[in-house]
């Protein structure tokens, strides 16, 4: 197997992978030798059909896609272990050549992690603050809102408002490869939000005039921006040494009122979950006061 790796703009890898023939033609009679076992055709008892036979009546395209199945995610592993690759997005794939007696060529684009700068953010950030007043908080009769009343309204304007200021004063070499995978999953969230409803996305769209491509556009920028905030305030957590106690952990697990919850929130990914949680929450904190 030879494998290349390119590094493209953005905090992207071009991985290109050439597999063997003699692989792919072993794992060709490997998946055919499975298909055998299942064949059940006129005049042989299953899984007595000669191979060949069982090779001209098969779909074509099922067996090299269980060959390529078969081959392609080993073969990926393998590259980016060889390689060091640190990857935080699933792979782009892009299958060059494929055919039985030739080897396999794929491109797999990846997202690594984006290289972040943050500007004069303090002086940006209380700038920005500054012009918040809580008499500007109104309640639904029209009047302001005193402080006691307005706290969480404020605060919340606050947060925007700084995480906004934040955002614009750095930049974030962020992979499209990693924005891509942000937007699938958000549709994909969205699609079973429509299905639980019972409506369908294109009876959705009609109803708020909108096109497929303006809903991708719209999850897409909503993507981008909250995976820059993520470096972002990754960044600020290592520069601001913001550090969460296991005590913080544990106060945060007892809150949670079900006990079912509270035991899967035990787990150890879901414990360092909630760390991150907290100390970007910290991050916050020190933002707006």
């Amino acid at each position: 197997m030879q494998v290349n790796v390119e590094k493209l703009p953005k905090s992207t890898l071009k991985i290109t992978v050439t597999v063997t023939s003699d692989k792919v033609l072993e794992e060709f009679n490997h998946v055919l030798d499975h298909f055998v076992d299942e064949a059940e055709l006129p005049g042989f008892r299953k899984g007595n059909a000669p191979k060949k036979l069982v090779e001209e009546k098969i779909d074509q395209g099922k067996l090299n896609g269980e060959v390529i199945n078969h081959i392609l995610p080993e073969s990926f592993r393998s590259a980016v272990s060889e390689h060091h690759i640190y990857a935080i997005s699933s792979p782009k794939i892009m299958i060059k050549q494929f055919e039985k007696g030739k080897d396999f060529i794929y491109e797999a684009e990846v997202a690594t992690i984006p290289e972040v700068k943050i500007g004069d953010y303090k002086n940006k950030v209380k700038e920005v603050l500054s012009k918040i007043k809580k008499t500007e908080i109104l309640g639904a009769d029209g009047k302001p809102i005193s402080a006691k009343e307005g706290e969480k309204e404020t605060g919340d304007d606050r947060v925007e408002v700084a995480l906004k200021a934040l955002n614009e004063c750095s930049e974030v070499d962020l992979s499209p490869v990693l924005v891509n995978e942000e937007v699938e999953r958000m549709l994909s969230r969205f699609l079973d939000q429509l299905g639980r409803l019972g409506l369908t996305i294109d009876r959705y769209l009609s109803s708020i005039g909108k096109k497929p491509e303006d809903l991708r556009a719209e999850y897409s920028e909503e993507a981008e921006r909250n995976l820059r905030l993520e470096f972002i305030l990754g960044k600020l957590i290592t520069e601001e040494k913001v550090e969460v106690t296991e005590e913080e952990i544990k106060k945060a697990i007892e809150a949670t009122p079900d006990e079912k919850t509270r035991e899967e929130l035990e787990k150890p990914e879901q414990k360092a979950y909630i760390k991150s949680v907290l100390a970007k929450q910290k991050v916050i904190d020190k933002l707006i006061t």
